[in-house]
């Protein structure tokens, strides 16, 4: 699906926000639980406040076969701080000023099927290189987000049909 044709059908509605929170050592907190479908475009979280933040992390589940799990420190351990085929970025890792980027939008539209959901996620422990490390910190996370909600499948369908010569029968 190329984001430029969705532009000619109908049926479908943007739907995304940007949220901050306050995550403590343990925390899991789901921003976005959609069912339905619809596509996936894209996620960027920053977690900031205090050097444990780096331990946060941004998952995205499609499906519950597309899951990205993006940890910053994980990100920079696997030196993926360019962009990747799969749109994984590590977008910044500030040991100063205790800022730590990550995001998730993929050069395409990736389909929902059924459902669709962001966590955030703060352990209170996590395995590092050198050992294991207890996050003690209350850190504060800010997400975007952006995804496709297909409300009228039939009229979407129809559309598409359309935009591709299929004289509007799906």
């Amino acid at each position: 699906m190329r984001l430029e044709d969705l532009y000619f059908a109908r049926g479908w509605d943007w739907r995304g926000d940007f949220r901050v929170y306050t995550l403590s050592p343990g925390d899991t907190v789901e921003v976005v639980k959609h069912r339905g479908r619809g596509f996936f475009y894209g996620a960027i979280a920053t977690f900031a406040g205090h050097d444990d933040a780096r331990y946060a992390a941004l998952i995205v589940n499609i499906d519950g076969t597309f899951v990205m799990p993006l940890y910053p420190y994980g990100l920079r351990v696997m030196n993926v701080d360019q962009w990747t085929p799969y749109g994984l970025l590590l977008l910044k890792y500030d040991t100063t000023l205790d800022i730590y980027a990550v995001a998730e939008i993929p050069g395409y539209l990736v389909p929902i099927r059924e459902s669709f959901e962001i966590k955030l996620a703060y352990p209170r422990s996590v395995k590092t290189i050198w050992g294991e490390h207890t996050n003690t910190r209350d850190i504060t996370a800010y997400i975007a987000y952006l995804y496709i909600h297909v409300y009228d499948e039939e009229e979407f369908k129809r559309s598409m049909a359309e935009v591709y010569g299929a004289g509007g029968r799906a």
